[in-house]
């Protein structure tokens, strides 16, 4: 029977970035951390969080996922969910940046 729900991250060898990233195709939608605007995040580097998207408790939500119909499984989806909204199809990454700064750990 095949596999219900997303894959392993390391499930097909061509699913990698240049940068090395794994299981962008597939996976799961992710939560990001800024507040879901419709203009996108990047619009403007200077405000912050609206009160409406904080009194909304809507986060921003990328890419796609292994149940969703091909236009919207790209990974360079986007959409607003309700920090209340638990899916199957919906997760995170944990990230950090690279090169690692002074100090830090390379592994």
């Amino acid at each position: 029977l095949p596999h219900e729900g997303p894959p392993p991250v390391d499930a097909f060898h061509m699913d990698e970035s240049p940068y090395g990233i794994r299981g962008m195709a597939g996976g799961v939608q992710e939560w990001c951390s800024d507040a879901w605007r419709p203009q996108g995040s990047m619009a403007s580097h200077t405000t912050r969080n609206t009160k409406a998207d904080s009194k909304k408790g809507r986060r921003t939500v990328r890419g796609g996922a292994w149940n969703l119909d091909a236009d919207t499984a790209r990974c360079a989806s986007r959409a607003g969910r309700s920090t209340e909204q638990r899916r199957p199809n919906l997760g995170f990454r944990l990230c950090r940046t690279w090169p690692p700064s002074d100090g830090e750990p390379e592994g």
